[in-house]
């Protein structure tokens, strides 16, 4: 089987099992480390019935196991990837970066931390606005893709003690949004 880059449809549905299948696809020899992220996989991956959905979720494995959850919906992933391995100390978006490695004040520490960064496996899955409103149990929600990363971390952080995700973010129940 070839390593792929996307998660395989997700059917609309954040429950504990996609964790547990986000977690599978991370652990195998079937994910992509991010060094290896290849723009012909990325095209083909966002490409639905002739239309480009390019705003979704992303799911980084760190190499100490440890995970970070994230949200592209005012860029595209290609876009919100890069910015996290922005090296630039003011850089808005890198945090996850900042926090790798080692930080040493008299040191440029964010070269080291884009090695560590760039071993990470990474895994996305493409999100149409449109599906998750349509697919979702309130049709009032105006940012639905921000309510399905909250229902991720809070699944991940379910699923894990909180050592394991290094996201921020810490929502305290499921947004009941999504087809259960």
């Amino acid at each position: 089987m070839k390593k792929s880059l996307f998660l395989p449809s997700w059917q609309n549905v954040a429950d504990i099992t996609l964790v547990d299948r986000i977690i599978n696809h991370l652990e195998s020899d079937y994910s992509v480390v991010l060094k290896d992220f290849n723009f012909l996989d990325y095209t083909r991956g966002i490409t639905f019935d002739d239309e480009l959905h390019e705003n979704g979720m992303y799911i980084f494995r760190f190499t100490d196991g440890k995970y970070y959850v994230g949200k592209a919906s005012s860029c595209t992933l290609l876009e919100r990837i890069a910015k996290h391995i922005d090296g630039r100390r003011w850089g808005g978006f890198n945090a996850v970066l900042k926090g790798l490695g080692h930080q040493e004040v008299n040191k440029d520490y964010f070269i080291n931390n884009q090695q560590v960064f760039l071993q990470s496996k990474v895994v996305l899955f493409a999100v149409s606005k449109e599906v998750l409103i349509k697919n979702s149990n309130s049709q009032n929600s105006e940012k639905p893709i921000h309510r399905l990363e909250n229902d991720l971390i809070f699944l991940f952080k379910k699923r894990f003690p909180q050592i394991q995700l290094i996201n921020k973010t810490n929502p305290r129940n499921l947004s009941g949004l999504f087809n259960f």
